[in-house]
């Protein structure tokens, strides 16, 4: 396999923080809880795309998709266009796919409300996304994180049975589920899975981060459903899955009691882990740690060009680190 190109820029350094002197913090409303790139909408200005919505008690409400330029990190509000009156949206997990010529933003959407919890597919153009769908199912108990497929097909990855159920985090039960779905046809493509978190789909083989008790697991996807299960890499409180060439950016929470005190108190800080898993070795390497300081609780890691995006949970920002790979 080809060498990791951040093995050679990046070091460990748990016993401090790993500061990089040329990031900077884009300013967002809302918890910007996953980011995605957008490579096709201006293929010659490509674009993050970021999940936020407002996670603290007396916040402002913020529920919300924005674009992020990355030549300037200026930030824009994607208007909604189309959606039903009385449109429940509280987004969470993101993904983009291209579907025959569309470009499809994938969006889990929470609302624990008589409307439930739902799947929402928009059109994504210019400054605009174009609502197309919303998918609801039994099967999404607790939704967390989304994978699309180029034919339109798409998985979810259910962190629990039921939402808020902290007797399955504080146990580590494995209740959590993947659920494959056409459109509103859905079913459960695997199982037994504590906390599960993170998605992402690569040909046939999809990956899975499981929050508790930290690990990220491969599979096969055939006839929708998930076979030949393996375990691949042990992390901490493993979140979001991106991949950067050969490898896989895992976003790590590393002390649960500070998550959870960062949770209620944007004062308190809650350490944030950026890996890079070689998943044909099972190797890993931290490409980015700092205590809280600089960003807590980050949820999303992404490599573009010579930048780490780090994504959060509760804070209104996304951090830019230049990184000096290509």
């Amino acid at each position: 396999m080809k060498k990791s190109k951040l093995v050679v820029f990046f070091f460990v350094a748990l016993q401090s923080n790993i500061v990089f002197p040329q990031s900077s913090k884009i300013t967002l409303s809302g918890g910007p809880e996953d980011i995605s790139i957008d490579t096709i909408t201006y293929p010659e200005n490509p674009r993050l795309l970021a999940s936020c919505n407002s996670r603290r008690k007396g916040e402002a409400e913020v529920s919300e998709i924005y674009a992020i330029d990355i030549k300037t990190e200026k930030t824009d509000k994607l208007k909604r266009i189309g959606e039903p009156k009385d449109f429940c949206f509280n987004p969470h997990g993101i993904d983009i796919v291209k579907v025959k010529d569309s470009l499809i933003l994938l969006v889990v959407n929470h609302c624990y409300t008589p409307y439930g919890n739902s799947i929402v597919r928009y059109q994504v153009k210019a400054n605009a996304l174009y609502f197309l769908n919303k998918f609801t199912s039994p099967l999404f108990t607790s939704p967390n994180a989304i994978a699309g497929l180029p034919n339109g097909d798409y998985l979810v990855s259910n962190d629990a049975s039921k939402h808020n159920a902290f007797d399955e985090m504080l146990f580590k039960l494995k209740k959590s589920t993947v659920v494959y779905c056409s459109g509103n046809d859905c079913n459960i493509a695997a199982g037994k899975v504590c906390y599960g978190n993170g998605l992402l789909i690569i040909g046939d083989t999809v990956y899975q981060a499981s929050t508790m008790p930290g690990e990220v697991y491969r599979y096969i996807l055939k006839d929708k459903m998930l076979t030949n299960k393996e375990t691949i890499l042990k992390a901490k409180g493993a979140d979001n899955l991106r991949q950067y060439g050969n490898e896989i950016l895992v976003a790590s929470h590393l002390k649960f009691g500070k998550f959870l005190a960062h949770m209620k108190n944007s004062k308190k800080k809650s350490p944030t882990m950026i890996y890079a898993l070689n998943p044909y070795t099972k190797t890993k390497c931290v490409i980015y740690y700092n205590k809280g300081e600089e960003i807590s609780a980050a949820s999303t890691g992404l490599i573009y060009r010579d930048k780490l995006y780090i994504a959060q949970i509760f804070d209104g920002f996304v951090l830019s680190v230049k990184i000096g790979v290509k």
